[in-house]
């Protein structure tokens, strides 16, 4: 029924409709803006994502990927896509499994291994991996995660690189005495940071 509705009106219903069945059929349009926009909605259901994830087009599959309500074994198999952007969106998805996500923390892929270290649900024992033997950008993204232990963040907060103690200067769970020497860290950027982090605290 739908697939013989004006381009549009598809267009429409594949963002907007919270019909699961409306929007199973909507999966099988030949447009992959359509399929695209379906494998984004929230309400599609969890067996119409499984297929979409054997799309040909990778951004389909990267919505699969990102979609709250994906399946594990769905997003088990994502996690293994050929497209780094697929597995990216694994890596940033809450719902993904801690397992995959510890997979995913040594991906080749510099993307998907800071989207692992950003993620909120990743396992305090990946994050605090990461966090010592990642590269600068992974360590930053280690320091920002508001999921990251309170040591792990004191000894970013040490590193010798002043962009990682900078980020974890900005941690909204830094400890307030690593705060206090951030404040006469040797480098200008983190210093300003941090006073202006206890300025907002005392105000």
């Amino acid at each position: 029924m739908f697939l013989s509705e004006p381009y549009l009106l598809r267009m429409m219903y594949s963002i907007h409709s919270k019909d699961v069945g409306e929007l199973d059929e909507l999966a099988n349009d030949t447009d992959e803006f359509v399929r695209t926009n379906v494998a984004n909605n929230p309400c599609t259901s969890p067996i119409t994502l499984e297929r979409l994830s054997r799309d040909v087009d990778w951004y389909i599959r990267a919505s699969v990927a990102g979609n709250p309500h994906a399946l594990a074994v769905t997003l088990a198999k994502l996690a293994e896509d050929v497209c780094s952007d697929v597995r990216a969106a694994v890596a940033r998805n809450v719902r993904t499994p801690r397992a995959i996500l510890s997979i995913l923390a040594k991906d080749a892929d510099l993307q998907v291994r800071a989207e692992v270290a950003g993620n909120v649900k990743t396992a305090p024992e990946t994050l605090c991996e990461m966090g010592k033997h990642g590269g600068v950008d992974i360590r930053c993204v280690v320091a920002l995660n508001e999921a990251t232990p309170v040591g792990v963040i004191v000894c970013l907060g040490m590193d010798w690189q002043s962009e990682v103690r900078g980020c974890a200067a900005m941690n909204p769970n830094v400890p307030h005495e690593l705060l206090l020497e951030l404040a006469q860290d040797e480098d200008d950027g983190v210093r300003t940071v941090s006073l202006e982090i206890l300025g907002d605290d005392e105000a």
